[in-house]
């Protein structure tokens, strides 16, 4: 379980941590644009395995998710490394192993790799749906009849986009529990924000709660039930980080993106 204490300890940086975030910004320009991708995939992927490391001291999940965010961000801009690559399969496999799942030998690299599949597919078909209802998108004087039009057809698409990821959200909560081959209680997933909203696009993140059945609270086993939802939504999170369109700032890696220092960010 992640506590506030070793929230903490977890922000205290080591001094290879501190060395790598130096090799970092002097990689980057006046803009913090990367000068050298190459050696920012390397800086990134030291940093991974120190959170790997971290999280698995800590026991604590956010570290994780920072490590995966990390190696991913190396893999992304070396594709062809193969020390990169196995060490993102390494850690998924530890995942899974510090997790407890039934599947142990599960690829969350190749799960990540179906999910892409799917959700590509889902943009190219939105774009071609896009360039059929509007050839030319340009700005138009807002003529009532024709701005309900306008309405009308990109309401038809954005239903289209809300139940094509809904269904890809679905198919890949459905690869998290065979990992487990069943979980402790009775639980719903439930969208959120833009996805509640039917305003979801074919590039936003997906907002969601997992709501577990009433009376969990007074189970004898309540805070194993917790725990193991923990591990299920943390699985959930690699393999959407795993796709590699998680930006960095958006993990709040201390080191990197820590906002209340001057120079900090």
């Amino acid at each position: 379980m992640t506590t506030s204490a070793n929230i903490l300890e977890s922000n205290h940086f080591t001094e290879d941590e501190i060395y790598l975030r130096e090799d970092l910004r002097k990689n980057c320009d006046e803009n913090g644009e990367e000068v050298d991708p190459k050696l920012a995939a390397e800086i990134f992927h030291k940093l991974g395995l120190l959170y790997q490391d971290k999280g698995n001291k800590l026991q604590n999940k956010i570290c994780l998710i920072q490590s995966a965010t990390l190696l991913n961000a190396a893999v992304a801009r070396q594709p062809s490394n193969e020390k990169f690559r196995s060490d993102l399969e390494a850690f998924c496999f530890n995942v899974l192993s510090t997790a407890g799942v039934k599947k142990q030998n599960a690829d969350l690299v190749k799960i990540s790799n179906k999910i892409a599949k799917e959700i590509k597919h889902t943009r190219k078909i939105v774009l071609r749906k896009m360039r059929k209802n509007f050839p030319r998108l340009t700005v138009f004087k807002p003529k009532r009849r024709r701005e309900q039009n306008f309405i009308t057809r990109m309401e038809s698409i954005q239903e289209i986009i809300s139940q094509m990821y809904t269904e890809i959200m679905k198919n890949l909560f459905n690869e998290c529990i065979k990992l487990f081959e069943g979980l402790p209680c009775k639980f719903a997933i439930a969208g959120s924000g833009s996805l509640a909203r039917n305003e979801i696009t074919p590039y936003s993140d997906f907002e969601h709660i997992i709501l577990l059945e009433d009376g969990i609270e007074d189970h004898q086993n309540n805070s194993k039930i917790h725990e193991q939802f923990r591990w299920f939504s943390l699985i959930f999170l690699i393999i959407l980080i795993n796709l590699q369109e998680t930006i960095i700032p958006s993990v709040a890696i201390p080191s990197l993106n820590d906002y209340t220092t001057p120079g900090g960010n």
